[in-house]
């Protein structure tokens, strides 16, 4: 129906200035400014996804994942994309621990990745550990100490590994820029910000 294919359109709109702003966000962060162009890009490139599912979460409303759950995509992965947005936003979120869960997906990231940096691994650890502690500190003080929702979130967290560049790209972008992968948009936002 024509009101749902508009429906559809605003949310692709939601999606693409989620994309534009998460880019500038990165780029506004004081540690990830100091670390070289291609460490940038690894980092950015490795951790995306996560911050588009984060921002999603604070961003689209349940009309707007109920749009998406009627779209015809085949794939499982539909259902965790929207379990993880929907358990995302059950944390209900402060700005704040906002801010510290997209520091703790930015710069937290296994060997595999750390050892292609030119960076030293212990700055890059440091930094999503502190991140890391600073949001476990938060959620505690708001929760009365309660580890469950941290514990929660971090499960959450994990089941987002499973969520590919390519259902992104199927559900939000496909009609606007084709065939194009979504890894090189994405590096590509990043650079043009980088030369702004």
């Amino acid at each position: 129906s024509p009101s749902n294919n508009s429906s559809k359109s605003e949310v692709c709109e939601k999606a693409a200035q989620i994309l534009f702003v998460n880019s500038t966000w990165v780029k506004s962060v004081p540690a990830f400014q100091i670390l070289q162009t291609k460490d940038q890009e690894n980092l950015y490139r490795k951790s995306w996804i996560k911050l588009f599912l984060i921002s999603c979460s604070h961003i689209l409303t349940a009309e707007d994942l109920q749009n998406l759950q009627s779209e015809k995509i085949s794939e499982p992965e539909i259902t965790s994309f929207l379990s993880a947005v929907k358990g995302l936003q059950s944390l209900r979120l402060s700005s704040v621990e906002h801010g510290y869960l997209r520091s703790v997906v930015l710069f937290k990231h296994g060997r595999d990745i750390l050892d292609k940096l030119e960076t030293r691994k212990d700055s890059i650890e440091a930094v999503a550990d502190q991140a890391h502690v600073t949001l476990a500190q938060a959620m505690m003080i708001r929760t009365e100490n309660n580890p469950l929702l941290f514990a929660k979130m971090m499960m959450i967290l994990a089941g987002i590994e499973d969520i590919s560049s390519d259902l992104i790209h199927q559900l939000f972008f496909k009609d606007t820029i084709g065939e194009i992968s979504m890894d090189i948009i994405v590096v590509d936002m990043l650079r043009a910000k980088s030369n702004a």
